[in-house]
């Protein structure tokens, strides 16, 4: 299920030590983002997906250098984890599944 955040809860939402999440940076203005949020709407791929709109939460996008949209930040067990990269939307489970077999990334 998604659920739109603001990015002030975004830690509070994020680094909850007994779940792994998936945060979404996206923007209403972003096709791409459009298609990749009607994706994960339909079929997603893990119990908890957080939406953040990027034009609202610049402080983030900096901190996460976060230089094109959609992102998708994975964490696991609170922790960040990676930055997944897919190539279409239904490449979204495969590339979470990637992740979570590899070790962390370093957050940025």
């Amino acid at each position: 299920m998604l659920q739109t955040i603001h990015y002030l809860d975004y830690y509070m939402h994020l680094e909850h030590p007994n779940r792994n999440a998936l945060a979404v940076f996206s923007s209403h203005r972003c096709g791409s983002c459009r298609r990749v949020l009607t994706y994960l709407s339909q079929h997603p791929p893990m119990q908890h997906i957080f939406v953040i709109e990027a034009e609202e939460a610049m402080g983030l996008i900096e901190e996460f250098e976060i230089f094109h949209l959609p992102t998708l930040l994975l964490y696991k067990h609170g922790y960040f984890h990676a930055n997944v990269t897919i190539h279409s939307p239904s490449d979204i489970a495969n590339a979470i599944q990637r992740a979570l077999s590899q070790p962390p990334q370093d957050e940025p």
